[in-house]
């Protein structure tokens, strides 16, 4: 399994569906070896089937192509990718990694043969392309968001664009994390529909649902935003709704958790709107603090503009907190104890806030349905469900 996140080094989404992904199909009995870029720490598994090889950040003196262009790229051998995964050197650093992983994998093939390869979105597509061609070994992808999703179609970088096409059309199967993104993705490369398979995320509902509120104010409702600040997760339609609400409602606390580029404009938003006082930008909250934060909430909105999943829907629903998503989120298809509104209507978003914090009934309603309904999203179907879509890989290089 080819990947570029594995807690503790994870930004989102795809770093938590790596690490309980690998973890259930390691308990089904699939033996993984999950190669990932080295970092400055040692990355242990939680699960005799999983070995984490680390990728070290081997010599490129060159010039190769890039997003914008040609990039010079310069590295040190045999050194860690701690510094370069986020900053400024990212795309040198995607294309260290995935040339180090080329001969990595194929070292490790060589030792004891593969009968597959799983890689995690476009940030592996080059190791995973040619792995497949030099091993000759069955390729499964999964794509976890497009860049038309990261990016709310607006300003999409067609270099990444041309990685996602290569490596969706170059896989002998496809995955993604919902039916909406299943659609978007036949629709945007043109892959038969036959070759991709939706397969749900999953969530630790036991972690969630056991803690206890510890952020509260009793003379205040908490409407929590938990999430990256980027304009694909919509937080600016979330701060525009709160001020629709705090015209009817004015005890009601705006917490907008994480972090991201947006954050000055989010400030800015609010300054212009005249409720700085009843929000509060939490910044990064470690993740042993997020089931606290959940059930601390009255509720948890996500407006994205394009969301493939959402697995912090199923992790608020988990805590009891009832969740308002944008239509566009990939995770509304499959619940039935969840409002929704269209991400650019914060009247409507306003209202639902307003309707689940005023009306008691529907308050306990979607509370009880929520923790019931995401104990559904199981870790151990989606690694049933991801096996499945192995064998169908393996019997189509067969054939």
């Amino acid at each position: 399994m080819l990947g570029w996140e594995f807690p503790p080094f994870i930004s989102g989404g795809l770093g938590v569906h790596c690490f309980e992904l690998t973890r259930a199909l390691a308990e089904s009995g699939v033996h993984i070896d999950f190669f990932m870029p080295q970092m400055s720490h040692r990355i242990t598994a939680l699960s005799s089937g999983i070995r984490i090889i680390p990728v070290p950040r081997s010599i490129v003196s060159q010039r190769v192509p890039g997003p914008y262009g040609m990039v010079y790229v310069q590295t040190a051998a045999r050194g860690t990718f701690t510094d370069a995964v986020y900053g400024s050197d990212f795309f040198g650093a995607v294309y260290a990694y995935n040339q180090a992983c080329v001969q990595r994998v194929m070292e490790e093939h060589a030792r004891s043969p593969y009968d597959l390869i799983h890689a995690h979105d476009w940030i592996t597509s080059t190791a995973a392309l040619r792995v497949k061609t030099q091993s000759g070994v069955p390729l499964v992808a999964t794509i976890h968001s497009t860049e038309q999703d990261r990016t709310a179609g607006l300003g999409a970088n067609t270099w990444i664009e041309a990685q996602e096409s290569a490596l969706v059309r170059g896989a002998d199967a496809v995955i993604t994390v919902s039916k909406r993104s299943k659609a978007l993705l036949v629709q945007a490369f043109g892959v038969s529909p036959d070759r991709v398979f939706a397969i749900y995320n999953g969530v630790d509902a036991r972690r969630f649902s056991r803690s206890l509120p510890i952020f509260r104010n009793p003379d205040e409702h908490i409407v929590l935003f938990h999430g990256r600040l980027s304009v694909q997760k919509g937080p600016l339609f979330f701060i525009r709704a709160a001020k629709r609400v705090i015209e009817h409602m004015p005890n009601v606390r705006f917490v907008i958790s994480g972090t991201g580029d947006l954050l000055p404009e989010l400030v800015s938003e609010a300054l212009q709107l005249g409720i700085t006082d009843r929000i509060t930008f939490a910044g990064y909250v470690p993740d042993e603090f997020l089931p606290a934060l959940y059930a601390s909430a009255d509720v948890f909105v996500l407006p994205s503009v394009s969301e493939p999943f959402g697995i912090t829907t199923l992790e608020a629903m988990s805590a009891g907190t009832p969740a308002i998503i944008s239509r566009s989120t990939g995770v509304g298809e499959a619940l039935h104890y969840c409002l929704s509104a269209d991400f650019w209507d914060t009247e409507a978003f306003a209202n639902k806030i307003l309707g689940v914090l005023s009306y008691a009934p529907l308050h306990n309603l979607l509370r009880e349905g929520s923790r019931q309904e995401a104990s559904t999203f199981t870790w151990k179907l989606a690694a049933e469900q991801t096996i499945h879509v192995y064998e169908h890989a393996l019997k189509r290089r067969l054939t």
